[in-house]
């Protein structure tokens, strides 16, 4: 089967995500905070200029983390960050997914994928991706279900 979302590694799909954007943040902010903390003269409001990058770097870091895979022997979806904080739902208790077009003051500014499922009798949401338009997310819902044969 061909695939143009996910990259096929035996019975394991791979969520392909552009990561250029992140790595580009982490590069910035990490020269930014080295800069802030090694050469910046010290005033009353270098403190904040030292703590302020933080924030987006781990955000960025975050971002550039997440993956994604499709378990077909297994039958489970797994999400992770970094290989850490992984969410496994298996296919049976998947629900529903849930297509999301984000905006801001009138501007589309993107579009997620989710899924719902039942776990200790409450309804939980994983997200597995997130693009920049909704009809990449209905290519990539129409992928994931062929891989899940739902």
């Amino acid at each position: 089967m061909t695939t143009t979302f996910y990259k096929q590694d035996g019975a394991i799909y791979t969520l392909k995500m552009n990561k250029i954007f992140s790595i580009l943040c982490v590069l910035l902010f990490t020269i930014v905070e080295i800069y802030y903390l090694s050469f910046a003269p010290e005033t009353k409001d270098s403190t904040i200029y030292k703590i302020v990058p933080l924030f987006p770097l781990l955000i960025s870091l975050y971002e550039l983390g997440k993956k994604t895979r499709l378990y077909v022997d297994n039958k489970i979806v797994e999400t992770s960050i970094f290989g850490l904080n992984k969410t496994q739902v298996p296919f049976e208790e998947i629900k529903r997914f849930i297509r999301t077009q984000h905006s801001t003051n009138f501007i589309k500014s993107g579009a997620s994928l989710s899924v719902e499922y039942l776990q200790n009798g409450k309804m939980q949401t994983m997200q597995i991706a997130k693009l920049n338009k909704l009809s990449s997310i209905e290519k990539l819902l129409n992928e994931t279900k062929k891989i899940i044969h739902l």
